[in-house]
């Protein structure tokens, strides 16, 4: 029989920490998932979950060591259980809150991890070397893995003027 036409139309999201699918308890209470994906900035998300444990009478997931800051986060979305990764990230940050007569929150942030790529802005050279070995080294550094091409032309001199790493790759 085929499916409902709202049976179509109606979301679905599934979230994976560390490789592991989001345990039921936690996917009860995610109120949203929102994702912005950028090509020139870094991907992010925010997963906002109710964050209140009924029976124990206190916060459920602020503290849960389930949503650890540097963790890894998949998130699929579709229509109609045809799921797709739409972003890899790494939790970058939560924020709990508690407001007067409403239940409390904790929003999940993280990013791709091209935002290791933006921490601060540098002042360096590169002698005697090729891009493919600047952008393998800045990558390394980052600890990211980089993919590139061998470049083949040494290059004597390479200047990062006061720029995000980043900024210098792109």
């Amino acid at each position: 029989m085929p499916a409902q036409p709202s049976e179509q139309l109606a979301p679905e999201f599934r979230l994976r920490v560390d490789g592991t699918d989001l345990p039921a308890t936690a996917a009860a209470d995610v109120l949203e998932v929102a994702v912005l994906l950028d090509v020139s900035a870094p991907s992010m998300f925010a997963v906002r979950l109710i964050n209140w444990d009924m029976e124990k009478l206190q916060v459920s997931w602020a503290d849960d060591k389930l949503f650890a800051v540097g963790a890894e986060v998949e998130i699929l979305m579709g229509y109609a259980g045809r799921l797709a990764t739409v972003m890899v990230g790494e939790i970058t940050g939560l924020e709990p809150e508690f407001r007067a007569s409403e239940v409390p929150v904790v929003t999940v942030r993280g990013y791709d991890r091209r935002h290791r790529l933006m921490r601060g802005q540098k002042t360096r050279s590169f002698t005697q070397a090729k891009d493919s070995d600047i952008a393998a080294r800045i990558a390394q550094e980052a600890g990211l893995t980089a993919e590139v091409e061998d470049t083949q032309t040494t290059l004597e001199y390479v200047l990062q003027h006061n720029q995000t790493d980043l900024e210098f790759l792109t």
